[in-house]
């Protein structure tokens, strides 16, 4: 596998693990939710989206000292 197809690969990867980040966190599964945003974040720390959710997944969890 190319460099190129090694990054595609792990950006589709990324994409559905966000997918099922924001699915649990829409669902109220809120520990669910910043376990997976975690797990993005340590993967491609520039992730933007991964970290405001992760801070909003936080608050919602009654720590916001964090986010």
């Amino acid at each position: 596998m190319s460099a190129k197809e090694s990054r595609d690969a792990r950006g589709a990867d990324l994409a559905a693990l966000f997918a099922q980040a924001a699915a649990a966190h829409q669902a109220n599964r809120f520990a669910e939710a910043e376990a997976l945003y975690r797990e993005i974040v340590a993967t491609d720390p520039d992730h933007a989206a991964a970290w405001n959710w992760l801070g909003v997944a936080r608050q919602q969890q009654g720590d916001g000292g964090e986010a």
